[in-house]
């Protein structure tokens, strides 16, 4: 688990990882964290060609903050399913972000 202050240094940083939102595609549109893909939890078989084929690559999922929203961690574990070693939970999500002033992206 990582949390969001961590999260925005590895962004700041550029290090090189994926970020998933696991929320529905109707909050996705509304706001995400910059640079992330929105896969939808209960959508993640289908959508196995949206991630790294390097297994080890990293791969952050957050949603509206654990343990309250649970889709980051299905996510997280479908991706662990699939063989990914570096997985990673943002405990308070996205509405944290937010709140923090940390930059959003709109569609």
């Amino acid at each position: 688990m990582i949390s969001n202050e961590q999260l925005k240094k590895m962004l700041d940083t550029k290090e090189k990882f994926l970020l998933v939102d696991s929320r529905n595609g109707s909050e996705y549109k509304e706001g995400y964290i910059p640079t992330a893909i929105n896969v939808y939890d209960k959508e993640m078989e289908g959508q196995q060609a949206k991630f790294p084929t390097d297994k080890a690559f990293p791969v952050v999922f957050y949603c509206n903050g654990y343990p309250k929203c649970v889709r980051s961690l299905n996510g997280a574990k479908m991706a662990m399913t699939w063989g990914y070693k570096k997985v990673y939970l943002v405990t308070a999500g996205f509405p944290d972000w937010q709140a923090k002033g940390f930059p959003v992206e709109r569609q």
